[in-house]
């Protein structure tokens, strides 16, 4: 996109904790890509129908600042660099706290922007399709990008993740977590491809997998770039193939008794994705049932 017709290039659509910290990390790293100092933008699920809802949404000032993470956010990003005058970000970081939050506040965050140009929200995979129809009124040329990762992994890495570390495993409280309506949608990766297609071309959606950020992260990087237009020359120079970004340090081994409700659980969902699209899914079947 030009600076005549701002806006991202391409948005990260999920799934979360399937290495979508590491893309945007490697892509920043790329002298080709122009990225905001934010990841996830959380502007089309900013509606109270999600669990995301985003404190920038509020209009009136007030709001924002009796919020906790509103305040802790604009110390840290806005005034704590302005008083050691560092000013790298800092005219971003006013738009982005400061602005009426609106389609022109969204697509500014990317205008002063020079390159490829995008953001990677996960809970985007949440989606209904009518906010998808307003992501693609907005953004109708938009790329998008979804990572695959094991459901039953990325369930269980999710759940360690937002469970406090000192917390003992219950399965009541697992079953709870696994089979509420936020984690159904984000494991169903059948539904969010539909539902984004219903709207986006193919040729728009990019599907690749964690697993590949493991064994070829190189490949995957290159792939990701190619769709986006971007030359892959670069990525042995700049890019960090090995690093890793937001993982998660508890490495709990899923006790059987949760094994089991999790095959239970998502064993219809290997079938689709198997079917679907091999490789990865196929080897994914196959460890579980197989």
């Amino acid at each position: 996109m030009s600076k005549n017709n701002p806006g991202p290039d391409f948005i990260g659509i999920g799934a979360q904790k399937a290495g979508t910290s590491w893309l945007f990390r490697r892509l920043e790293e790329l002298p080709e890509f122009a990225l905001p100092p934010v990841k996830e933008i959380h502007y089309f699920d900013r509606s109270r129908n999600y669990d995301s809802p985003h404190t920038l949404a509020h209009s009136n000032i007030l709001l924002k600042l009796i919020n906790h993470w509103w305040l802790k956010n604009l110390r840290r990003r806005l005034i704590v660099p302005a008083l050691k005058n560092e000013q790298k970000h800092y005219h971003w970081y006013k738009r982005y706290f400061f602005s009426t939050y609106n389609d022109n506040f969204y697509l500014n965050l990317f205008k002063e922007l020079e390159g490829i140009k995008g953001e990677v929200s996960p809970s985007y995979s949440l989606l209904d399709p009518e906010d998808i129809r307003k992501m693609h009124e907005l953004l109708p040329n938009v790329k998008l990008i979804l990572l695959l990762r094991d459901p039953i992994d990325r369930a269980w890495s999710h759940y360690n993740y937002v469970s406090p570390k000192d917390k003992v495993l219950d399965i009541n409280h697992f079953e709870s977590f696994i089979n509420s309506i936020k984690q159904e949608k984000r494991s169903d990766y059948i539904r969010v491809i539909d539902n984004y297609l219903k709207y986006y071309p193919k040729n728009q959606l990019f599907v690749g997998f964690f697993d590949h950020i493991k064994s070829n992260p190189q490949d995957l990087l290159e792939k990701v770039v190619y769709f986006l237009g971007g030359n892959v020359d670069p990525i042995t120079e700049f890019c960090n193939l090995d690093r890793k970004d937001n993982v998660n340090s508890q490495k709990i081994k899923i006790p059987k008794e949760f094994m089991e409700i999790l095959k239970n659980k998502y064993r219809g969902l290997f079938e689709q994705l198997d079917k679907e699209f091999g490789d990865c899914a196929t080897a994914w079947k196959t460890l579980y049932f197989g």
